[in-house]
């Protein structure tokens, strides 16, 4: 029977709500409660993810200890999740806690459902937002790899956003009540008076690859905590390890999915074969060109081909993180250079 994990009672937080259950334990949202140098007045009060983790097996601790061990191996990167805190060693081990910084967007899921929705005023998906979430999250990838860890669970619901927005604004209310709606699907006539456009919050828009749960080390093996649908073929196969192209290829799916609003494999297969086995063959089903889905604009030059390389049967001709960093910078500066010669 999973036992019931007490509220945290942590005297430099203050536990704000639950922000997330399951067999690993639970996330509140949190307040550091930071106080000023000469500690005469209170400092700046800072939200986190509070993530109390729950110890009844061997297998339990070593999770802990392992998600610990990543986030310390890949600090510095701006696009990984901040380590701010864990469970000092004169605290009570039964109940370890790690605290990281809180990504106050949401999920990409989340914007994607809420600017995407069919009758969303504005289209929030388009080539540059794209370009920006594959490039952030690629950084974040090539930070792990290089640290010789493999994620193995990127997709929408693990890619964070992080805004950077005046502390007083409807934005800033919006992003901290959570109601992603008020804060994504806005036009520019909404009544909140200066309520941003997609291309205004674009800017101040980071993106962070989160989840470090089913992380393993490169060139493991065994059971994977991934997500079906964004697994690659080989991932089917007995004799599989994780490798880096595995990352690349559920970048790829995520990718697809902001392009074109589905998974990449025809729904009609889907249905008659099963995902199992399209998985298994590899076999990606390429829209018509002038498709756009979720997109609000078509893909540019190199955008596209970047996708197939991505999604390539064999991992080893799917690009590394650092070369899909590059490619999207070469994208970019090819589509500036062609709008300049426009004007």
């Amino acid at each position: 029977m999973t036992s019931q994990l007490s509220r945290p009672n942590n005297p430099r937080y203050l536990i704000r709500k639950t922000l997330g259950e399951g067999s690993f334990g639970k996330v509140f949202v949190a307040t550091l409660l930071e106080r000023a140098a000469d500690n005469t007045a209170a400092g700046v009060e800072r939200p986190v993810a509070y993530k109390l983790h729950r110890i009844e097996t061997e297998d339990d601790r070593e999770s802990y200890n392992r998600e610990l061990e990543i986030l310390r191996a890949v600090a510095g990167c701006p696009h990984t999740l901040k380590l701010i805190d864990a469970t000092h060693p004169d605290e009570d081990q039964t109940q370890p806690y790690i605290i990281t910084e809180l990504c106050n967007g949401g999920a990409l899921i989340d914007l994607m459902e809420q600017g995407c929705s069919p009758d969303s005023e504005i289209a929030i998906c388009n080539t540059g937002l794209i370009l920006l979430v594959v490039r952030d999250t690629a950084l974040a990838l090539e930070c792990m790899h290089n640290a010789g860890y493999v994620h193995l669970d990127v997709k929408p619901d693990n890619i964070f956003v992080s805004l950077d927005l005046p502390p007083n604004s409807p934005e800033a209310r919006a992003a901290k009540e959570a109601d992603w709606a008020a804060l994504y699907n806005r036009s520019a006539a909404d009544e909140l008076t200066g309520s941003p456009t997609l291309k205004r919050l674009i800017p101040k828009m980071k993106f962070v690859l989160g989840d470090y749960g089913g992380v393993e080390r490169c060139g493991g093996s065994g059971s994977a905590i991934s997500t079906l649908e964004y697994t690659p073929p080989e991932s089917q196969r007995f004799d599989r390890t994780f490798e880096p192209s595995w990352d690349i290829w559920a970048l790829g799916v995520t990718m697809y999915m902001m392009m074109y609003g589905d998974l990449p494999y025809a729904p009609d297969a889907v249905k008659r074969y099963g995902i199992r086995t399209l998985i298994r063959s590899g076999k990606i089903y390429w829209p018509e060109p002038t498709r756009r889905g979720l997109s609000s604009d078509a893909p540019i030059p190199g955008q596209l081909e970047l996708l197939r390389r991505m999604l390539d049967y064999d991992p080893q001709k799917r690009p590394t993180a650092r070369e899909v960093v590059d490619t999207i910078h070469t994208i970019a500066l090819d589509e500036c250079a062609h709008r300049a010669r426009r004007r």
